[in-house]
């Protein structure tokens, strides 16, 4: 693959996990991320990985992973964190492990005047 090539797709990585960051902000998101066409992750792609993952869990959802080739299940498991994802291989038992989103906690109310301080 060409520079040219791998840059582009590496924008569109990026660009789909922020736009799940942002959609996960919103709400608890149930997301699943089908790595079936995926040939290879570097420490950037599992970065990005973990972050999603940290991010959608903290806003309340979950982000499950579907159809990992073995060398990107190798490199989770060399760096130990193959454990950290709910993994599977059936798309429709992965769609059904979702548990129904938690409620989000209603954000702190302010005193007036307390932004003066």
């Amino acid at each position: 693959m060409s520079q040219d090539a791998l840059s582009l797709v590496r924008e569109h990585q990026l660009s789909e996990m922020q736009y799940r960051r942002k959609y996960a902000k919103r709400g608890a998101a149930q997301i699943l991320l089908n790595l079936a066409d995926v040939s290879y992750v570097d420490r950037s792609g599992i970065g990005e990985l973990l972050s999603g993952f940290t991010t959608v869990n903290g806003g309340g959802g979950q982000l499950k992973l579907l159809n990992l080739p073995m060398r990107v299940k190798e490199v989770l498991q060399r760096g130990k964190l193959y454990t950290v994802f709910d993994v599977h291989e059936d798309e429709g038992l992965a769609v059904r492990s979702f548990s129904p989103p938690r409620p989000q906690p209603a954000p702190a109310q302010e005193r007036p005047g307390s932004h003066l301080l």
